[in-house]
């Protein structure tokens, strides 16, 4: 898709830039002007280099305003970039993987700091009681291995998932028909793991993402719950925005507060990490329910990360 000189895209841009008022403004309506999108596309900004708020908001606007454009004509394989991008991930986790996680970052005066994120994180986390894994499981509204397409409805994914791991299979087998005796899950089939693919994240890269096997999602879903419910417990309520927002406009007010945001931040939790920060109830747990190994195309690969759960590291870091 391509925007036509004088349409009314084209004048909504020209007017966007001209309203900022600002060099880097016409910076980027040239280019986006002269089909320079390469260029645009790749800009970035360093908020050192301005004298006050406003000039630097202005340019940050101006920077920003067209990276999730898809109407750019760039020359960027954006699903390459994406796949590049996550291998690089894996490779940084397999290093701290095979080094091991208390090789030299945790040793004499920061140990202190390994133990206190232990003694948070459990007591946030405490103990899992094993109903939790039956009664709080769920279904997310997307696709999975199985279940594509249009209707991704529970009731169509409870009608046709059979697909899990043989890991989670092996545990849930000894009750599974017992918790859920209307549920006939006799057709259960095993998969290797999930499927990794690219979905459209902005104008110089795709985001990649796993399609897990459906069962496992129910499962996956009872854990995500319990460490929603004991973030609740501690004043972090994750389907709200209210304290977020609440705290971006104190920050705003006295600068006291500031948003980090890292690069690749799920895609970098090691393995290694997470099972020695967790306690080992719910690593165990947690290891079960999710992909071991993915597959890009036809080529399988055992992940080095820890997809998605390790992130109740950083909520809980956060308090």
């Amino acid at each position: 898709m391509s925007v036509n000189h004088g349409s009314l895209t084209w004048k909504v841009i020209q007017s966007y830039y001209s309203s900022l008022d600002c060099p880097r403004s016409l910076t980027c309506w040239l280019m986006f002007k002269y089909n320079e999108h390469d260029q645009l596309a790749k800009l970035d900004i360093d908020p050192n280099g301005f004298d006050g708020p406003i000039n630097f908001r202005n340019a940050y606007l101006a920077t920003c305003f067209l990276s999730k454009a898809t109407f750019l004509s760039t020359s960027f394989d954006k699903k390459t970039v994406a796949m590049t991008k996550f291998y690089e991930a894996e490779l940084a986790c397999l290093e701290i993987n095979v080094r091991g996680y208390h090789h030299t970052k945790f040793r004499g005066v920061n140990e202190w700091l390994h133990s206190a994120v232990i003694r948070k994180i459990d007591s946030i986390l405490q103990d899992f009681r094993a109903d939790e894994f039956v009664e709080l499981a769920d279904w997310g509204p997307g696709v999975s291995l199985d279940v594509k397409g249009d209707d991704t409805s529970s009731v169509n994914k409870f009608r046709l998932e059979v697909g899990i791991t043989q890991p989670l299979n092996d545990f849930v087998s000894k009750f599974i028909a017992l918790a859920y005796p209307i549920w006939d899950l006799s057709k259960r089939e095993t998969r290797l793991g999930n499927k990794v693919v690219t979905v459209p994240k902005n104008s110089k890269t795709d985001r990649t993402i796993a399609i897990e096997p459906g069962i496992n999602l129910w499962f996956q879903k009872a854990m995500g719950n319990a460490i929603g419910n004991r973030l609740l417990r501690v004043g972090i309520d994750l389907t709200k925005q209210e304290r977020n927002q609440r705290l971006c406009r104190l920050g705003s007010q006295n600068n006291i507060l500031a948003t980090v945001d890292f690069s690749s931040a799920s895609d970098t939790i090691a393995y290694s990490t997470v099972e020695a920060l967790l306690p080992p109830r719910w690593f165990t747990l947690l290891d079960l329910v999710r992909s071991v190994y993915g597959h890009v195309s036809k080529a399988p690969f055992r992940y080095e990360s820890f997809p998605l759960w390790g992130m109740v590291l950083l909520f809980s870091l956060r308090l």
